[in-house]
């Protein structure tokens, strides 16, 4: 299965993960305008297929970018597993591989 990312209350919606998609309120990102969103920054996270797996990169978000409650350091990209929760104001997402 390709990566995907789940709304973590709602599965039924989910989207496709594709290298650098980023997520933020600008309407000019990949993925902007979800509910939830307003305390999201403009440009807020990116997603990025490394050698060795999936990453997500804080873009310097004003209220953090967090994998299982631990904040990614502003700049900073974290490796994803399957199942990792994603949180980013108050939108949560779940990693899926499998």
């Amino acid at each position: 299965m390709k990566p995907k990312l789940y709304f973590e209350d709602d599965e039924s919606f989910h989207f496709p993960l594709l290298d650098g998609l980023t997520i933020g309120r600008e309407a000019d990102v990949n993925v902007s305008r979800l509910k939830g969103s307003r305390y999201v920054s403009r440009v807020h996270a990116t997603f990025v297929k490394g050698e060795d797996g999936w990453y997500i990169k804080d873009e310097g978000s004003s209220n953090g970018t967090f994998v299982n409650s631990v904040k990614v350091a502003p700049g900073a990209a974290r490796k994803l597993g399957d199942g990792d929760l994603i949180s980013l104001g108050f939108m949560s997402f779940v990693f899926r591989t499998k």
